[in-house]
């Protein structure tokens, strides 16, 4: 019996069918923590200063990459202007209101949460280090699990990759075998 449960492991383990560590779900105070993150960085790129006090404004809902650009312009339209890459302080904050009320979902920009960050750190070193490691590059510095858990006031993840030298078609090549995230959240 002991000999059957070896080899049927060692099957799950060949054809890659092995369990794995379930995806964790992103809380909806994460995903409204880092949707006020990312409406923070659109009101400064549409050229208010940080300290500007910005409209509360409900979310209506969450939108695709793909379905963004429509409902944008429709909102925006909706609202008396245009959407054009130079307008009035009124038509910034129109477009603000609109990417408010609409926001894309912080996943498909690769925010993660606090149970997602976890997965992506142990990731980092069950998976992709040791990966680099056997082509010959590892990092120069790894951060702790605290330190990649903590807040940060950028939209960015650290990554190992970025305390490797390479040149594009290092990376190109490694990424390609050692992808920068795990499977469960590439799409």
């Amino acid at each position: 019996m002991r000999r059957l449960l070896l080899i049927a492991a060692a099957c799950l383990l060949l054809c890659g069918c092995a369990p794995t560590q379930p995806i964790p779900q992103q809380s909806d105070a994460d995903r409204a923590d880092l949707t006020d993150r990312y409406l923070a960085a659109q009101w400064q790129y549409l050229g208010f200063t940080p300290t500007a006090t910005r409209p509360t404004v409900d979310v209506e809902r969450y939108v695709s990459l793909e379905e963004q650009g429509d409902v944008l312009r429709s909102c925006v339209e909706d609202a008396g202007y245009e959407l054009t890459g130079n307008g009035s302080a009124s038509q910034a904050e129109a477009v603000y209101r609109c990417n408010a009320r609409f926001p894309i979902d912080p996943s498909a920009f690769g925010l993660f949460g606090a149970a997602e960050l976890g997965f992506i750190y142990d990731y980092y070193l069950d998976g992709l280090i040791p990966c680099l490691a056997a082509r010959g590059f590892s990092p120069e510095r790894l951060l702790s699990r605290e330190e990649f858990l903590e807040p940060t006031t950028t939209l960015f993840l650290w990554s190992p990759y970025d305390e490797v030298p390479l040149d594009r078609f290092d990376f190109e090549y490694l990424s390609s075998v050692c992808p920068t995230l795990p499977p469960e959240l590439r799409e």
